[in-house]
C-alpha cells in the first residue's frame, strides 16, 4: 500500500474497525515508513485527548446558573414588552385627557357674556356723550 491509502486509512486503524488483511498490511507499512507512523501517533495522541475532554463533567450549579440567568433575561424582556403595549398607551391616553380637560377648563374662563349684557355693552359704547365729561359741562352750563 502506497502513503495515501494508508492515511485514508489509519483513523480506522485506530478504531479497529478495518478487516484483518488491511489492518496487517497497515501494520508492516508502519514498521517501515516513519512519517505514516508519526501521523498514527499524533492522530492516536488527538483521539486520547479528546477521550479525555469528553469525560469531563460540568460543575453542577453551572445549569442551575444558565437557567437562572436566563429567567432574568425572559423577566426583563416581559418588562420591556408591558411597558411598551400597556404602560404607553395608558399614558398617552392619560395626555390626551389631560390636555382636553385643560382646554375645557381655558375656555370656560372667556365664556360668552348673556345676551342682555352685551346690550348694555353696545349701549354704553353708543352713549358716548355720557361719557365726555368736558363736552358734558359745556353742555351743562346753559
Amino acid at each position: 500500500m502506497n502513503c495515501l491509502k494508508i492515511h485514508e486509512k489509519l483513523i480506522f486503524y485506530l478504531e479497529g474497525s478495518l478487516s484483518v488483511e488491511d489492518a496487517n498490511a497497515i501494520s508492516l507499512h508502519l514498521d517501515d515508513c516513519k512519517e505514516c507512523s508519526k501521523l498514527l501517533q499524533h492522530l492516536s495522541d488527538n483521539l486520547t485527548y479528546i477521550e479525555v475532554e469528553k469525560k469531563i463533567q460540568p460543575s453542577p450549579y453551572l445549569y442551575t446558573r444558565l437557567i437562572a440567568k436566563l429567567e432574568k433575561a425572559q423577566l426583563q424582556e416581559l418588562r420591556i414588552n408591558l411597558n411598551k403595549r400597556i404602560l404607553q398607551p395608558i399614558l398617552i391616553f392619560l395626555i390626551v385627557i389631560c390636555t382636553a380637560f385643560a382646554g375645557i377648563k381655558l375656555g370656560g374662563i372667556y365664556k360668552m357674556t348673556s345676551k342682555k349684557e352685551i346690550a348694555n355693552i353696545d349701549a354704553y359704547y353708543w352713549d358716548d356723550l355720557s361719557q365726555e365729561i368736558i363736552e358734558n359741562t359745556l353742555l351743562n352750563e346753559n
